[in-house]
């Protein structure tokens, strides 16, 4: 019996992590979107990564509408902003909820209907460049590529 483990390609991590990430960003574009949550943007740890980028040459909008755990319609309000700002990438920053709103947005930015089309299928195709930096220990969003929403139609809790 064999088994596979998918990871990201490139992992950096520990003091300075940012910093040491920061000349691989210019490889993604140059507009990213930005989710995270309303309290990371008030500690300004939203406005480091933008200013990260801006040295790069990276324009960047951030996305914090997050009330809660990820849902079709967080989801979709990214998307219309990933979309109407005409964004080249997506960073997630914070907890699981950003992490996961972030990948599905990466998703269905190329994928085309909407989320519940996917439910039970596997989502494939040349999905948007996502850079995922957690600030949280334990939900280990940024180590799979999987993510979790509810679908307000439903109320179903889905695995994607």
């Amino acid at each position: 019996m064999s088994f596979n483990f998918t990871c990201a390609p490139r992992t950096i991590f520990g003091e300075g992590a940012l910093e040491t990430a920061a000349p691989y960003l210019a490889d993604f574009g140059k507009k990213a979107l930005i989710v995270t949550g309303k309290i990371i943007t008030k500690t300004g740890l939203a406005a480091k990564v933008q200013d990260v980028l801006s040295v790069r040459g990276i324009s960047s909008v951030i996305f914090n509408d997050l009330p809660g755990e990820p849902d079709d319609k967080m989801i979709d309000a990214a998307l219309s902003v990933f979309k109407s700002e005409k964004c080249d990438f997506i960073i997630g920053l914070g907890g699981g909820t950003p992490l996961d709103t972030a990948k599905a947005v990466a998703a269905m930015a190329v994928l085309p209907g909407k989320l519940s089309d996917f439910a039970g299928k596997e989502m494939s195709g040349d999905f948007a460049p996502l850079v995922l930096i957690p600030t949280t220990a334990g939900t280990g969003s940024e180590a799979t590529k999987f993510f979790v929403y509810t679908d307000t139609v439903t109320d179903a809790k889905l695995l994607m």
